[in-house]
């Protein structure tokens, strides 16, 4: 449950329970009146919480049983008035409030209940007179100033209203341009616009050569199109002008976005391949340069089957940001129409100001930079001229100069916040709005890198990092990770005692995963100093910073200067050190082979969180103040993952004593096991549950916070213990019994249903396999094992669990015989660890279903999957080399595995020969029923 539905909740029930609270009041205070019917305070009381429930009819006789009793009490009046007037009796509800002002005309609300119920019956001059008093007796309360201003303003238009059937009289008597004006003026100040338009118009028909009602058309005009553009648009129907411009393709000067017709757009551009047309679509429909990146996305969408063209442009018009651009064009071409009479009133008369106001506005409105210009330019000469030199240097200031392209405003920040340029903060350009996908798409499109990774070094290579004066001695040290190197970092930095780190607890690294393992030690240095260390890769000096910067929340940028500013990126699945990144030099220094890194588009992201937020990135970067260290984790939408690297990190801390040096832990959306829970050393309040990584970025810097991953590799048994006694306890003990009488059934084997990146025919396969097995195991229980809930909520989870339980009931009406079965589909992580202990057996699909099986239960079983997930490393991965005391899964062979045709092998379904797997788990079951027969011989 994320943190806004939990505070939705416990609002929820608190109503619930004050509700409740009130109804026990309501019987306490009816059985005090059965004992004593005539205490007014009693039905005074009954008839207050009866109107807190809503109950106003109850309340209404309880107030006037209050009065009969004691009718000298004014809040029972005030309180009475009050209950009237939510059943909209509102000439009683005047009644009552003004026999409690006779009793109390001291009191402001009492003027207000009056005064609202008053102009409910539209008697303003008295809702007036109520107002004007409450305000007088609270001139703090801006709430009341805002009634009496809408009473005014409804009385005003109440009696313009009546004047309109006069003036309409007056105007079929004598049809002059006074009289059209005058009733012009009436429509305007009640809002019918297009009354007003119609009536000026007829009046500067009669007189085309009066500035003043040039300029009320204009602004009649001005009003109704800024208020209702879209209506004005067609009522007016601008899109049938006839000087309107239509597209041309390849067009430099395009028009109006209302003014593109699709059906033409698209015949215009038929000639163009899909790369041309992606480019036009973009100009002619976004109004942009369309990025590389953005042009390739474009492009592969167009050549699916079932894409088009026309497809493309009906879903681009459904979008809110082309929405925004639609309407602003709209407004735009139909302020043209108000742009005619305020040109005209100028005309007419050089000195009338209003107008020249007016169209400068429109003009810079419409991005006419260089006649809004001219236009302010003139206004506050003629300002300055009548001796009104304040008012003219204000105007002159406001005449619109051509402002920095989005561009160049980006190139800005970057450079000013890396120290390569001035940043002038007080730039009233940099204090716009920054759109994260306008700052990604630039910087995709634009920025280029040179990439040189040290694990493959050219001699070109070596030649350019010698000519910028990087060392290569150094840089092979900055990606080394030793603790006894972090130790020579910090001690380097004059402490009064050697520092030596925490080895309580040591860590198992192996060399399997020796890039990916490049950052345990770093982290904890970090954890313990609160910096991270490396040299200078110019100089040699050693360095330290805690400023970080965690991008899209796997990713940490700590900031080092040394001879430059320079990036030292750490993450990943694994908390590695990735690369250097120099913004000077726009040079991107891998330390080891990461292939599935785009370091560009990693780079560039990290770029766009800075541009986006750059005030709270300037005040984190100026902030002196020591920075205190918060770990952030559960970040990685993979279950295996969170227990190995997550919880295995955290386990790691914990064990070693070093909780207290972190203020915070930040835990993001997957957390399939709730960090408090398995690790109580860690206090409630010192956990945050976070779900976006832009409001983690965010609060790092607006809490002046460095951000440090916790992760290991290597899951020992100690945890594992851990994990199994945290889930019993989280465990019914209804769940419990039935893990108990599942014991009876021998072997018990589990068996993982996947909806994605799944076996095909895995109905069929699996209930063959079953029921193979079942002829020569006839007491086989079965454990359907599948998608787990989580204590957060997942929007993702509910269909799944539903496909899967299909699926198992599909296999359970194929079995055969007498198969004992249970379901794990849908239960809680910790169920689903705890009967994972419990089974003899496992057949299941490679990835993130081993995780219980083989890290926490070190079970025997069967895998298999596409043929991608073969290999060493996921051998590796499942092996007692990253789990202690696990064993090997057996790996259905590989030529049984034909895959399907998704070129992503994370999404890839295939065919399994299910013969395959039950010659697998039945060579395990024999074995393991041979050695239960040889011990039953030996006892």
């Amino acid at each position: 449950m994320n943190q806004e539905t939990a505070v939705s909740k416990f609002n929820q029930g608190k109503q619930l329970q004050e509700a409740e609270k009130l109804e026990d009041k309501i019987a306490a205070y009816r059985r005090g009146l059965e004992l004593n019917s005539n205490d007014s305070w009693t039905h005074h009381h009954l008839g207050e919480n009866l109107a807190k429930l809503g109950r106003w009819n109850e309340a209404i006789v309880a107030f006037c049983d209050a009065i009969t009793l004691k009718p000298d009490f004014s809040w029972s009046y005030h309180h009475l008035g009050d209950a009237l007037a939510q059943q909209q009796q509102w000439e009683d509800s005047i009644a009552a409030f003004r026999k409690a002002l006779e009793l109390n005309p001291e009191h402001y609300g009492t003027y207000v209940g009056l005064g609202n119920s008053l102009a409910k019956l539209g008697q303003w001059d008295e809702a007036i007179a109520a107002y004007s008093r409450a305000s007088e007796l609270n001139p703090d309360a801006d709430w009341i100033h805002f009634a009496l201003a809408n009473a005014v303003q409804q009385r005003n238009q109440f009696y313009l209203a009546k004047d309109i059937p006069s003036s309409s009289q007056i105007i079929e008597c004598n049809p002059d341009e006074e009289s059209f004006q005058r009733l012009g003026e009436i429509y305007f100040q009640l809002g019918q616009w297009d009354d007003a338009i119609a009536t000026y118009r007829r009046a500067v028909e009669l007189n085309p050569f009066s500035d003043l009602l040039n300029y009320q058309l204009g602004e009649a005009i001005y009003q109704r199109v800024i208020q209702h553009p879209e209506s004005f648009f067609v009522d007016y129907k601008i899109g049938e002008l006839p000087n309107k411009k239509n597209y041309q393709a390849h067009d430099r000067e395009l028009p109006g976005l209302c003014f593109i017709n699709d059906e033409q757009f698209l015949q215009a551009t038929q000639h163009l391949d899909d790369e041309s047309y992606a480019v036009e679509a973009f100009r002619v429909y976004k109004r942009y340069c369309v990025s590389e990146l953005e042009k390739q996305a474009c492009v592969n969408w167009l050549r699916l089957p079932e894409s088009s063209r026309e497809i493309g442009i009906k879903y681009w018009r459904s979008l809110p940001e082309f929405q925004v651009l639609l309407k602003k064009s709209i407004t735009s071409v139909c302020l043209n129409q108000a742009l005619l009479h305020y040109r005209q009133a100028i005309e007419l008369n050089r000195h009338h100001i209003a107008s020249y106001y007016r169209l400068g506005e429109i003009l810079a409105y419409q991005e006419k930079l260089d006649e809004g210009c001219e236009t302010y330019y003139k206004l506050a000469v003629l300002l300055a001229e009548q001796g009104k030199l304040d008012e003219a240097l204000t105007c002159f200031q406001k005449a619109p100069h051509h402002s920095p392209s989005e561009a160049e405003i980006y190139e800005s920040l970057w450079k000013g916040l890396n120290e390569l340029a001035p940043l002038d903060v007080n730039n009233s350009y940099y204090r716009k709005e920054i759109k994260a996908p306008e700052a990604l798409a630039y910087f995709n499109n634009h920025a280029k890198y040179t990439v040189i990774g040290l694990e493959f070094l050219s001699e070109s290579d070596k030649i350019l990092l010698e000519e910028v004066g990087l060392s290569l001695a150094n840089l092979e040290l900055m990606r080394r990770d030793s603790l006894a190197l972090e130790e020579i970092y910090i001690n380097s930095f004059g402490a009064t005692l050697p520092i030596q780190l925490a080895k309580k607890e040591s860590r198992t690294l192996g060399l399997h995963y020796y890039n990916w393992s490049q950052g345990m030690h770093l982290q904890q240095s970090l954890v313990e100093t609160g910096y991270i260390y490396t040299v200078c890769p110019f100089t040699g000096k050693v360095l330290r910073s805690n400023q970080s910067f965690v991008i899209d929340s796997l990713f940490n940028y700590y900031r080092f200067v040394g001879q430059e500013v320079f990036y030292y990126l750490v993450g990943d699945w694994f908390g590695s050190r990735i690369c250097l990144y120099f913004p000077k030099r726009e040079l991107i220094i891998p330390f080891y082979s990461y292939p599935h890194i785009n370091f560009g588009l990693s780079i560039n992201r990290f770029k766009t969180y800075l541009v986006t937020y750059w005030q709270k990135v300037k005040a984190y970067l100026s902030n002196k103040q020591p920075k205190e260290l918060v770990a952030v984790q559960a970040f990685m939408p993979n279950l295996g993952h969170y227990i190995w690297n997550d919880l295995a990190g955290i386990y790691h801390i914990v064990e070693n004593g070093m909780v207290h040096h972190l203020t915070k832990f930040i835990i993001g959306a997957y957390e399939f096991m709730n960090v408090d829970v398995v690790f109580p050393e860690i206090e409630t309040d010192k956990i945050i549950r976070f779900s976006d990584s832009w409001q983690i970025f965010q609060y790092l810097l607006e809490n002046n916070y460095c951000g440090v991953r916790l992760v290991d590799m290597y899951i020992k048994d100690k945890l594992s213990k851990r994990l199994y006694q945290t889930s019993l306890t989280k465990c019914s003990q209804e769940f419990l019994q039935q893990i108990e009488a599942s014991k009876q059934d021998s072997p018990l084997l589990l068996v993982t249903l996947r909806s994605k990146r799944s076996w095909v025919s895995q109905v069929e396969g699996i209930a063959n396999v079953l029921n193979l097995l079942y002829a020569d195991f006839p007491n086989l229980g079965v454990i359907f094992d599948g998608w787990s809930r989580t204590e957060r909520e997942d929007p993702e989870a509910e269909s799944v669990i539903a496909a899967e339980k299909d699926m198992m009931e599909k296999i359970i009406t194929r079995l055969s015989g007498d198969i004992k079965t249970y379901s794990l589909i849908g239960a809680t992580t910790y169920e689903t660890l705890v009967w994972s202990d419990a089974i003899d057996f496992y057949i299941t699909p490679m990835a993130t279903s081993l995780t219980f099986v083989v890290w926490t239960a070190h079970k025997p079983g069967v895998t298999y999957g596409n043929t991608a997930f073969y290999g060493e490393n996921v051998e590796f991965n499942y092996s007692s080399r990253t789990a202690e005391n696990s064993i090997m899964p057996v790996f259905v062979p590989k030529e049984f595995i034909v895959d399907g045709h998704d070129p992503n092998p994370f999404s890839r379904s295939y065919e399994c020969d299910w013969k395959a797997i039950y010659n697998e788990i039945f060579k395990l079951l024999k074995e393991w029923q041979n050695d239960s027969a040889i011990a039953i011989k030996s006892a």
